[in-house]
């Protein structure tokens, strides 16, 4: 059960950062304006994971959040807390790719695919996601790893029933049980490097 919550938490908050990442990109406004999101979308480097989830964790006890109980496992705040952290992330590996996609060869590039009677999604898949992929497949890779392997977060908020496999390392030093967290760490560890090697040697295949 560890397992399977920390799978589905590194996947959908590796997701929602990239989208995250690809609103910030998408926003309108000029130079200044961008300059400014960018600064905020680099803030969670110097806050940390584990001040970030404190606050969130006391602003729950403040109004109007007090109805929601943060023990109870709070699903959404986990991926939330999760996709803010990883923007620096997304900045850095989609933001340069996406502003290159933007260059005047790139919308020639769109232009001629269109021209020769492609539709948007054929132009995209045949010109675009070539060009993309490389810098997508690298953020959700480490994104996933570093979700995947967070303790800071999912600790301030994991349900009884709900635990990931950080908190059942946790879980399991504090019984003093150090051989089953020892295992548990090193399928993290042996996950964590699958996802990651793996998916670039399939990556450089393609």
């Amino acid at each position: 059960r560890a397992l399977g919550t920390s799978f589905l938490i590194a996947t959908l908050s590796s997701v929602c950062a990239l989208i995250f990442a690809l609103l910030i990109f998408a926003s309108p406004g000029g130079v200044r304006f961008r300059e400014v999101v960018k600064l905020l979308s680099i803030l969670p480097l110097g806050m940390g994971a584990l001040t970030l989830s404190l606050g969130f964790l006391l602003a729950y006890s403040l109004a109007p959040f007090t109805f929601l109980d943060p023990f109870s496992g709070n699903f959404t705040v986990i991926l939330f807390l999760h996709a803010v952290l990883l923007l620096p992330l997304g900045y850095r590996f989609l933001v340069p790719v996406l502003s290159e996609g933007e260059s005047i060869g790139r919308k020639n590039a769109r232009f001629a695919a269109r021209s020769l009677g492609g539709g948007f999604f054929t132009a995209f898949r045949r010109v675009e996601w070539p060009y993309y992929r490389k810098g997508v497949s690298d953020f959700l890779r480490l994104a996933w790893v570093w979700s995947f392997a967070d303790l800071a977060i999912v600790s301030f908020f994991t349900a009884e029933d709900r635990i990931t496999l950080p908190t059942l390392v946790a879980r399991l030093m504090g019984r003093y049980e150090f051989h089953s967290a020892a295992l548990v760490l090193f399928i993290m560890t042996a996950i964590s490097f699958i996802v990651l090697f793996l998916g670039k040697s399939g990556e450089s295949r393609t």
